[in-house]
């Protein structure tokens, strides 16, 4: 069963970086639904995030060869709620609520 991905990649910062990451995604013949690069809190070092809908054997495989990058620091996976509305709905009923 597919499900979406956050995927969260800590890296150097190194020219080329991005290009690698979109490689490996591409690779597994996933699309990235949503792609953000920020600078972190530790200079020279860069977090990608990103969302692919994949199984989870794949997402496990993709993180695992993302940390094989001599970049990559650290890389990680959680699984997304389906429905960020309904997340935002629910929230807002808890808040009502209490």
């Amino acid at each position: 069963m597919k499900n979406s991905y956050l995927v969260t990649v800590y890296a150097h910062d190194r020219v080329g970086l991005l290009l690698r990451v979109a490689q490996l995604v591409a690779r597994k013949d996933l699309s990235i639904e949503r792609l953000t690069l920020n600078e972190s809190a530790v200079p020279g070092v860069t977090w990608i995030s990103l969302v692919v809908r994949t199984d989870h054997q794949t997402i496990q495989t993709l993180v695992k060869q993302l940390e094989k990058q001599i970049e990559v620091l650290q890389a990680f996976h959680a699984e997304e709620p389906a429905r960020k509305g309904q997340l935002l709905m629910e929230q807002r009923t808890a808040h009502s609520i209490s």
